[in-house]
């Protein structure tokens, strides 16, 4: 009988490399059967910092399993640290979320004094986004470079999501997302398979994340740091230089 598990996060899995093995430290394929046999599709195994226990990617999300299969566990990884504590698990996603928003086709604005590099999840319904991207000419003059993600909140079988991935795979992606933006005006060509595929990536890797809203930004160099909501150009550097996030 398969066991059915709630994991943190449902699409992490193609952010990795298809392994087994990490610092060539691997789980016995006893081990690994066991895990198969629950329902695991593993596509990567390496050590966890808690010595015998492996962190297990999955596609069905991170979780956590003895060196024998005997145990396995979800949920987040914590480490002490003094009087503070680390959600290990977290940050590992974030750094899949980077690594993510840096591989998959995003629309840029980079600043030409670039400092930092923020991904950020938009709609284009959204009148928080819309209020961040007029002010847009301001987050590139303060250092900060914007690649957007797509994030329909109504969903992936929304106009909306239609919509994005029309923006997104136009002839000229940034022009027609600042027509969208700033005048409501959308591009006339109609999606493709692939438009839709791409949109439906983003959507799900925000998902991961379990955005509360839109806009929500991510720190794409560095350590990852997740801002919520409209920040202001001007608060947003400050926030950045103060987490030391520079990209050089």
């Amino acid at each position: 009988m398969k066991v059915k598990f709630t994991f943190l996060c449902v699409a992490i899995s193609g952010m990795f490399n298809c392994a087994y093995a990490a610092n060539d430290v691997t789980l016995s394929s006893a081990s690994m059967e066991k895990l198969h046999n629950i329902g695991l599709n593993i596509e990567h195994v390496e050590p966890s910092p808690v010595p015998g226990v492996f962190t297990i990617v999955s596609k069905e999300g991170i979780s956590y399993a003895t060196e024998n299969g005997d145990y396995i566990f979800t949920g987040n990884l914590f480490k002490v640290n003094g009087k503070d504590v680390e959600n290990v698990t977290e940050a590992a996603l974030l750094k899949g979320v980077q690594k993510f928003a840096n591989n998959t086709r995003t629309i840029d604005y980079k600043s030409p004094n670039e400092k930092y590099v923020i991904g950020i999840f938009t709609d284009i319904t959204c009148g928080f986004c819309q209020k961040l991207h007029r002010d847009i000419a301001e987050y590139l003059k303060a250092g900060i470079s914007i690649k957007y993600l797509a994030y329909p909140r109504m969903g992936l079988n929304s106009i909306v999501s239609e919509n994005m991935a029309s923006i997104w795979c136009s002839s000229d992606p940034k022009k027609a997302f600042d027509d969208a933006m700033n005048d409501n005006v959308l591009p006339a060509n109609k999606p493709t398979k692939e438009c839709r595929e791409l949109i439906a990536s983003q959507f799900d890797m925000g998902s991961t994340m379990q955005l509360k809203g839109t806009p929500t930004s991510v720190t794409l160099t560095g350590k990852p740091f997740v801002f919520t909501g409209y920040i202001a150009p001007g608060s947003m550097a400050k926030q950045l230089a103060d987490q030391n996030l520079q990209t050089k």
